[in-house]
């Protein structure tokens, strides 16, 4: 368990860097990511990456995640990427890494993980709250790029 969890470590580690060169494998990964992950499966991603963000300094405040939940989160989210890349895309992730190295699964979790928030924003009750900030906006200062899009000189 602790050399896979030291495999998962590395593969995050040079991901950041090898990501941005995935190639024709990590791509076959990624199309099977998002034909065996379930709506369900997203939900968990969805919930572990904001349980995971509100623990920066920033957020933290704004919201009551207990360490038990959290680390609920994380065995979950843990779960579904080992059985996504140990038995659902197995053949897919294995020529990733084979061909790709340890980053070519990053990218593809990435976008996963992108989709998997996607999915929340798309709530009628979110998308009317993130509707409310036109409230706040100056629209005259917006429309005036349209007609000329250099800053006012000072």
């Amino acid at each position: 368990m602790r050399r896979t969890a030291a495999v998962f470590a590395l593969a995050a580690a040079l991901g950041a860097a090898a990501a941005a060169h995935a190639g024709p494998s990590a791509d076959e990964f990624s199309r099977c990511l998002g034909a065996k992950m379930s709506d369900a499966d997203r939900t968990t991603a969805a919930v572990w990456l904001f349980e995971e963000i509100s623990a920066n300094p920033t957020l933290k405040p704004m919201t009551n995640v207990t360490d038990a939940e959290r680390a609920d989160a994380r065995k979950a989210a843990a779960a579904m990427i080992q059985r996504l890349v140990t038995e659902d895309c197995r053949t897919e992730a294995a020529a990733a890494l084979r061909s790709e190295g340890g980053g070519a699964l990053m990218r593809p979790f990435f976008e996963q993980g992108q989709a998997s928030i996607g999915l929340l924003v798309r709530d009628p009750a979110v998308t009317a709250g993130m509707q409310q900030i036109s409230q706040y906006l100056d629209v005259a200062k917006l429309a005036a790029i349209m007609r000329d899009p250099a800053p006012p000189k000072p």
